[in-house]
């Protein structure tokens, strides 16, 4: 983790600096926002059937799942390279991504139980290095396209909460990704208000592999990251 974040510092600066001798302008700001996920949860009934949840687990079946709303909190900054064009580094913490699911769960072996409601969550840290293109000509009001690659590092463990018979049970289990590698695009714009601006932006975030995890004998993708995030904030140039 230090070595990734001394190796963005580093980027950042030289973009500084590099833009600072081309007569580019550097802006600092923070977005919030709200994403839902579109992917499924992959291998993940094989995985808990080998976990000693509590209560066991036995057989998982009839799972059926919606997206969790996951919340996300970026800083970014952004390294202008005359109107059309700038590069925004950013640190993104995505809070709760995963799935709500509902599923025939044998817990206690006998008959066929009624279905129980889960939820499968983690979080983590998306750093994305974005080219971002200005529709408008205007280092202020603009409008474009970004796009670049990611890098997600999974942050602690991820969680599997069910409620059975009135009771709620949550097990957390270990993330073996150190980090996953994908794709951000998708649209922003940018509106002068007082000394800055509002920023907003719509993108898609696709993740070139999944999260795993082991189960007593082998090793699952639990679930794969296909997201759309809407996002709004402030930006200050300096």
């Amino acid at each position: 983790m230090k070595k990734i974040t001394t190796t963005i510092f580093a980027i950042a600066l030289s973009l500084g600096v590099f833009a600072q001798e081309n007569n580019g302008a550097f802006s600092f700001g923070a977005r919030v926002g709200m994403g839902i996920g579109l992917s499924e949860p992959r291998e993940f009934r094989h995985f808990a059937g080998q976990m000693p949840f509590n209560p066991p687990a036995g057989a998982i079946s009839n799972i059926t799942h919606n997206s969790e709303v996951n919340f996300n909190i970026a800083l970014y900054g952004n390294f202008a390279f005359g109107n059309h064009f700038s590069l925004q580094p950013e640190l993104n913490f995505m809070i709760y991504q995963g799935y709500d699911m509902r599923m025939n769960f044998y817990a206690f072996g006998t008959g066929t139980p009624p279905p129980v409601n889960a939820d499968l969550t983690y979080n983590s840290l998306d750093i994305p290095l974005l080219a971002k293109i200005n529709f408008l000509g205007s280092r202020n009001a603009s409008f474009g396209l970004l796009v670049g690659p990611h890098m997600s590092i999974p942050l602690g463990r991820a969680e599997f909460w069910r409620e059975i018979d009135g009771r709620e049970f949550e097990d957390k289990f270990d993330i073996d990704n150190s980090v996953v590698f994908g794709l951000t695009a998708g649209l922003f714009c940018r509106i002068p208000v007082g000394p800055g601006r509002i920023v907003a932006d719509f993108r898609f975030v696709h993740d070139f592999e999944g999260i795993k995890a082991f189960g007593i004998r082998d090793r699952y993708e639990v679930l794969r990251r296909n997201a759309l995030v809407l996002s709004l904030g402030y930006e200050i140039s300096f």
